[in-house]
């Protein structure tokens, strides 16, 4: 997830040794819970679906990753109370298919 909080560990790259990346991962994979424990409490039941790791369709998949990006977003920045579709623009998600 590339949205982190301010105080993340910096990603030392690809080439780096498994051991110097470990703070990091630790880090994200926490965030990643929380972000992953905010959208199960707030989404309603019709689009819980969307987060179930275990569907391997390829729009759940982006349409999981758009909903945890937006939700991070939401999390680091003070979205408005209005115009929440501009704000939500920064990653240009996608609507969500119909049922």
């Amino acid at each position: 997830m590339p949205l982190l909080p301010a105080g993340a560990p910096e990603y030392p790259g690809y080439k780096a040794a498994a051991a110097d990346k470990v703070d990091f991962y630790r880090f994200a994979d926490r965030w990643s819970e929380d972000i992953g424990s905010i959208l199960s409490a707030v989404l309603p039941d019709e689009l819980r679906h969307f987060l179930d790791y275990r569907v391997v369709e390829v729009h759940h998949f982006y349409n999981r990753e758009h909903l945890r990006k937006f939700c991070a977003a939401c999390v680091l920045y003070d979205p408005p109370a209005t115009k929440l579709r501009e704000f939500a623009r920064y990653h240009d998600p996608p609507s969500l298919p119909s049922q």
